[in-house]
């Protein structure tokens, strides 16, 4: 077979598996995982049964690709690196929040997977859950180190973390799928962010009011 009609017919294999996993994540992440049966992920993914088993033997193997591959960090702990040199002020504080929050709407339907899963104590979610924190944690750390000393560094970012997986789970029981729309409105960030200054009084660090 020439090399083009095999490169072509890959990247359709892969079209059709990234189209079963978007089906998959639309309806576990508005359904729950129990509740929804292989049938419904090929009708809505434009296949037969017997065509969606080609790529994925079972409904766990789906789940499992999506928890893997869906969770996409990098884009926030990006947006963070870029400002760690930036002196520490209410206002890199504010951009911080932004990028969290941006983060959770981003990731909003894998995340309602992820913590479902993790409370029906899947192992891969619970790992994946701490995974994912840890990695934000130190994203975080490199950019408060510089400017608090370690402990109180460790304490903002802990601030941070509950604060930001406290409204995100408050979210979802108030607003459902529309939370990512929500948590993107000026007055909601405005919320969030005034929040955050409360429970970091930047002011009383020494390290960041010299630097302010």
């Amino acid at each position: 077979m020439p090399v083009m009609k095999r490169g072509i017919r890959h990247l359709g294999r892969q079209e059709t598996r990234r189209r079963i996993l978007d089906a998959a994540l639309d309806i576990f992440a508005a359904e729950g995982f129990d509740s929804v049966t292989v049938k419904r992920i090929a009708e809505r993914s434009g296949l037969t049964d017997g065509a969606l088993y080609y790529y994925f033997d079972s409904k766990q193997a789906m789940l499992t690709a999506l928890m893997e591959e869906r969770w996409n960090i990098p884009r926030g702990l990006e947006q963070v690196s870029r400002i760690v040199s930036e002196p520490l002020s209410p206002a890199i504080l504010d951009r911080v929040v932004d990028n969290i929050f941006d983060a959770l709407a981003r990731n909003q339907s894998i995340l309602r997977i992820v913590m479902r899963q993790a409370l029906a104590e899947d192992p891969l979610a619970m790992r994946l859950r701490k995974d994912r924190r840890e990695k934000w944690r130190v994203g975080l750390l490199h950019l408060f180190l510089p400017h608090l000393p370690p402990e109180e560094a460790d304490r903002v970012v802990d601030i941070l973390l509950s604060v930001s997986t406290g409204l995100f789970l408050a979210g979802q029981m108030d607003h459902g799928r529309e939370f990512a729309r929500v948590s993107q409105g000026e007055q909601y960030r405005a919320n969030v962010r005034r929040l955050v200054r409360r429970m970091i009084p930047l002011d009383r660090f020494p390290l960041a009011k010299a630097s302010s």
